[in-house]
């Protein structure tokens, strides 16, 4: 991961992990019940990804402005009550795009476009190439506001089957995918002139 972060000075990221968790029992799922529950209680089940683990900073002073993550699981217990709510998870990924200057905060127009074209990408392969099955891939997003670098990567492809018979492409996946493409394409529209 550092490789990620090379040549940034103050950088944010954030980590976006996608699925749904409730398709076939698969030989990785050890136990699936538990999944069809975390779906249920969390953003994955209805939106398709949760805010996994997030980390952000003031560009101009450095200092730490949110970070967290995995707020429902505790001491290796899950409780899914602790779990980010859609509106929560939005506040937060707008949190994340704000670049600071000496006199005001903004969203970052230029990060929220580049995040918004390789999301798309990823949309384009899912949609039009792609024949497995994903289980626990994230989207990485890390931005360095002062230096305007931007990293968008899929990252923890941790399983993967061929999809069932008669499925012709990762809806779980996607799922998650077209509601990130919605959040930054809404803060695209309510920050443009």
């Amino acid at each position: 991961m550092e490789n990620l972060f090379a040549d940034m000075e103050t950088y944010s990221w954030i980590d976006l992990k996608l699925g749904t968790s409730t398709g076939p029992k698969h030989k990785f799922l050890k136990n699936p019940e538990r999944y069809a529950v975390m779906s249920k209680a969390t953003t994955y089940g209805e939106y398709g990804f949760v805010l996994f683990e997030y980390h952000i900073k003031n560009n101009l002073t450095k200092e730490k402005v949110l970070d967290g993550g995995k707020d429902w699981l505790v001491n290796n217990k899950r409780d899914y009550s602790k779990s980010l709510t859609f509106e929560q998870t939005v506040k937060y990924i707008k949190m994340f795009f704000v670049k600071y200057t000496e006199d005001s905060e903004h969203i970052n127009l230029d990060a929220v476009k580049y995040s918004l074209a390789e999301v798309m990408k990823m949309i384009d392969f899912f949609e039009n190439y792609n024949t497995l099955e994903y289980r626990c891939t994230s989207i990485f997003i890390i931005l360095d506001h002062s230096q305007e670098k931007y990293v968008v990567k899929l990252i923890d492809i941790s399983y993967y089957n061929p999809l069932d018979e008669g499925l012709e492409r990762d809806e779980n996946v996607l799922l998650g995918l077209r509601n990130i493409r919605k959040i930054l394409q809404s803060i695209i529209d309510e920050n443009s002139e």
